[in-house]
């Protein structure tokens, strides 16, 4: 989903918008917040997976002692 919202964004600078909204001072304002809430939302989305995952992982957490949850992860389930 990232890489299809980077190709939109790279679409949506690549039409110069902001080149042809220049004549129209409200049109450019209007483009301008635009390309902000796009930038804006390219660094949010990828914290946004981010914060789901966690909390997939941490919502329904494994049983046991934390001692064995730990080593478990860490050696990611293998015996030593």
């Amino acid at each position: 989903m990232y890489s299809l919202a980077g190709l939109g964004f790279t679409l949506w600078q690549n039409m110069h918008v902001m080149d042809t909204l220049q004549t129209d001072s409200m049109m450019a304002q209007g483009a301008t917040y635009l390309n902000a809430i796009i930038g804006i939302a390219m660094y949010v989305f990828p914290l946004g997976i981010v914060v789901l995952l966690a909390q997939s992982v941490l919502a329904h957490p494994p049983m046991g002692k934390p001692e064995d949850i730990l080593n478990q992860v860490r050696t990611r389930g293998k015996d030593r």
